[in-house]
């Protein structure tokens, strides 16, 4: 579970440094835009924050049509399960769209009716209409589908995933890892669980009918997660055609039980393991992490949280048809001073001038993560500013490009209130 979170901008100036591996930019300019409020811990669950706004921000921000930023928070509201929300570019207008039910006090696993802890970005079709996941809750405790208007009405939920039993399998999948839309109508995603207890794949469609599971990931080696397709998806699958699907597993891989990327096409057909992780040797990358990013030039780029030449994680590029695979930073060991950061999380995104910019969860010159930009041949690597905890503790969640070229992103802890925070990066324009 997450923490809370709060809103800022940061104003990168230009970066004329001429340096051979960590290059230092001028401080950027940190503009707070919202501070979610001060929550309170939930007497009945530890885990949980009460507050009326939200808490712990646990998705990256997508931009609607109408130019407004969307997101989730993984717990508080009036219940501690999460909120739904939107809010202006410039921190205004802040608006709670959905608080999560409250849970069945009698029960040991968290039901009710909508859902709870939200996963992965939420999509937008052409209607407007705003698609999710949520991790946990639903009536079986499983997790939940779910759709709205984009002023907050019509919250209905799709579909509700089974709990796990203690042996940690079931039919339908469970612990949704977010949702991505197809060209054919579908929404497309991956789960834990399944008959196998590795994880599903799985299409359904905007109404709710239809859900079907396209591949159950297979339960092969002793000690059932090493297998030759990997083991439990914890990232949303992501598409740049509406046609071919990429995705990743944490576990599994018929290497070192480190994760795999995969490929299927709409409907199912065609999967296929393009990259095995590995830990040896250490610089190839382990336990990818957050969703993957498309570049400009075709390849697909992310992030792996472990190895790297010094364990801290790395960030990688590879082809879309995964022959060529290319480490383009590694971190450092993950220190809470490391210079660059360590542990990268959550989705890369390219940024006006054609480089990759992320956040590291640690590091820094106060510990608590870095923003970064890597070019895509990985010949520099910038540290682009240290969080502070006023701003930033240990993010998890990635960034998002705006209209504006500008980048959003969020903070799973720190900020005025002790409960995350929502920033901006901002370009200077060109001289």
């Amino acid at each position: 579970m997450i923490k809370s979170s709060l809103v800022f901008a940061i104003l990168l100036t230009a970066i004329g440094t001429m340096c051979t591996s960590v290059c230092r930019a001028d401080m950027p300019i940190l503009t707070v835009l919202h501070s979610f409020g001060p929550a309170k811990a939930d007497g009945k669950n530890m885990f949980r924050k009460l507050n009326s706004d939200g808490a712990s921000p646990s998705i990256p921000l997508i931009q609607g049509h109408d130019g407004l930023l969307y997101g989730a928070t993984g717990t508080g509201g009036v219940n501690g399960l999460g909120t739904l929300y939107k809010i202006n570019t410039n921190g205004t207008g802040f608006t709670v769209l959905h608080t999560f039910s409250p849970s069945d006090p009698s029960s040991k696993h968290t039901l009710n009716l909508d859902g709870s802890s939200p996963a992965g970005a939420l999509v937008q079709d052409s209607h407007g209409t705003l698609y999710g996941a949520a991790e946990t809750g639903g009536t079986q405790g499983g997790g939940a589908l779910f759709k709205m208007n984009a002023d907050g009405s019509g919250f209905t939920v799709l579909h509700t995933f089974d709990g796990m039993r203690d042996s940690g399998l079931n039919n339908g999948g469970s612990v949704p890892t977010g949702i991505t839309l197809g060209t054919d109508g579908l929404l497309y995603g991956a789960a834990g669980g399944g008959k196998n207890g590795q994880g599903v794949i799985y299409s359904v469609a905007v109404t709710g009918q239809n859900f079907r599971i396209l591949h159950t990931f297979s339960a092969d080696g002793p000690d059932n997660r090493s297998n030759y397709d990997g083991a439990d998806p914890t990232t949303a699958l992501v598409t740049k055609n509406g046609t071919v699907f990429y995705g990743e597993t944490l576990f599994g891989g018929n290497r070192d039980n480190t994760g795999v990327i995969y490929r299927f096409l709409a409907g199912g057909s065609g999967f296929q393991v393009l990259h095995n992780f590995d830990h040896q040797p250490v610089f190839l990358g382990a336990d990818p992490v957050g969703t993957l990013t498309f570049g400009p030039d075709g390849s697909v780029y992310g992030n792996a949280q472990q190895e790297g030449k010094t364990n801290g994680g790395a960030v990688f590029k590879m082809s879309a048809d995964g022959t060529a695979f290319t480490i383009l930073h590694s971190f450092s060991q993950p220190n809470f001073d490391s210079a660059d950061g360590s542990l990268p999380a959550g989705p890369l995104v390219f940024g006006p001038d054609g480089r990759l910019y992320g956040l590291n969860g640690y590091g820094g010159a106060f510990g608590d993560g870095t923003l970064f930009k890597v070019p895509t041949d990985g010949a520099k690597f910038f540290a682009l500013h240290d969080f502070k905890p006023a701003e930033s503790e240990h993010s998890l969640t990635g960034l998002t490009q705006g209209q504006d070229g500008n980048l959003y992103g969020i903070s799973n802890d720190g900020g005025a209130n002790g409960s995350g925070t929502i920033f901006r990066v901002a370009f200077p324009a060109a001289k």
